[in-house]
């Protein structure tokens, strides 16, 4: 194969380089917002999009739509985010209204995934306008270029990438029911247990007759005066996680601990139902002062976590700045203790599930590198399917 240098790098040969709004290639609508009395929440009108924080994995989700739209896209037109954070992009499902943190781009050849795949690959790589805020500039959008190889080359990149974008999806809808079988699985082992007949009232609800009530001080030692906070400027490089209150922020050298331990958010956790309020950590590790620190004696690490992570706590949160949960309300929380290792035998059960959710994530983190290095060689076209070798030969 021969290439040829050009002001994006090296590119096959019989490879053009256009302009992202060259007539030929898209069309560009910058979005513009409506006035905000237009906006609701109840579904009427069109999906109104304003920026990445209404972006999915590869199509938006409306949280609110518009009545009197100033600037609209269309079904697969390519959503940009054009204002801090930008360079996000998504197709849109359906026609929807676009705010200014929006730019639509509509390909010509009516398939979005080419310049998707692309746009997508150089995200990182905007030439940013500093003003009050971050934003991509409309004159640099359209005059942004783009590889640009014959059509059937570009229909077998695209249809290359959207197989691996497919196996995402699937695993990330598996990895979601797995989540929502998790819920079910919780209610009933946290609650009833395994194989019980028999329940009784008690203050934090129903539960088994052979089980106790305790408070966390009674079954765990909390270590929270070992913590020691690093600033970020004084930590030295290693590979022990550096935890904080919602899990890993860093990796350094030295270790506070060396054994299981429950980790519970201090601030900023989610403390509602089926929320993240406290996580477990095994082998060395340092702990920082946004999480308290349980040595469990009395009950079972996992099943504790699970629990804690099962029940809705917010009304037990100082609702200052950063919402604390504080050291003396955590101690008096009380939990449900089962008797016989039991505990042990629910924590198994749910253990497993989250084994199960854990291979599907490392399943498919290794789809999502797969899909950026074949970006990275077939959108330069380092890499040519066969058919096409010989174009530039």
């Amino acid at each position: 194969m021969k290439f040829k240098q050009t002001e994006i790098g090296e590119i096959p040969e019989d490879w053009n380089i256009k302009q992202l709004s060259d007539p030929e290639v898209s069309s560009i609508n910058m979005g513009q917002s409506p006035p905000s009395q237009y906006y609701n929440e109840r579904g009427e009108g069109l999906p109104f999009y304003q920026g990445n924080a209404d972006f999915g994995y590869m199509h938006p989700k409306p949280r609110l739509h518009c009545n009197i739209p100033k600037k609209i896209a269309n079904q697969n037109d390519i959503l940009i985010s054009v204002r801090a954070p930008v360079g996000a992009v998504n197709i849109a499902t359906e026609k929807c209204c676009i705010g200014r943190g929006v730019a639509a781009v509509t390909p010509k050849d009516g398939d979005p995934r080419y310049l998707y795949y692309y746009l997508q690959s150089i995200a990182s790589g905007w030439i940013i306008e500093q003003t009050t805020f971050e934003a991509i500039k409309s004159s640099y959008l359209k005059e942004k270029l783009v590889p640009w190889p014959k059509q059937p080359e570009r229909s077998r990149i695209t249809s290359t990438l959207f197989c691996i974008d497919s196996a995402i999806s699937q695993t990330d809808e598996l990895v979601t029911q797995v989540r929502q079988l998790k819920k079910g699985v919780m209610q009933q082992l946290l609650t009833r247990g395994i194989g019980h007949t028999r329940f009784k009232k008690t203050d934090i609800g129903e539960m088994p007759v052979e089980w106790d009530v305790k408070s966390i001080e009674e079954l765990c030692e909390n270590l929270d005066y070992m913590r020691k906070p690093i600033t970020k400027s004084d930590r030295v490089p290693g590979e022990v996680p550096y935890y904080g209150a919602t899990g890993i922020q860093d990796h350094v050298e030295g270790y506070l601990f060396d054994e299981d331990l429950v980790l519970v958010a201090e601030d900023c956790g989610e403390y509602g139902s089926f929320g993240q309020t406290a996580y477990t950590i095994s082998g060395k590790a340092w702990v920082n002062n946004h999480a308290h620190i349980l040595r469990c004696k009395g009950i079972n690490w996992i099943f504790l976590t699970e629990y804690l992570n099962f029940t809705n706590i917010n009304h037990l949160i100082n609702t200052g700045n950063r919402g604390k949960l504080n050291k003396s309300i955590l101690d008096k929380l009380r939990v449900p203790v089962p008797k016989n290792n039991e505990d042990v035998q629910i924590a198994k059960i749910l253990f497993s599930v989250d084994a199960k959710i854990s291979s599907e994530l490392e399943k498919r983190a290794q789809l999502e590198l797969l899909k950026k290095g074949l970006m990275r060689d077939l959108l330069t076209g380092m890499v040519r399917f066969p058919e096409f070798r010989g174009a530039s030969a």
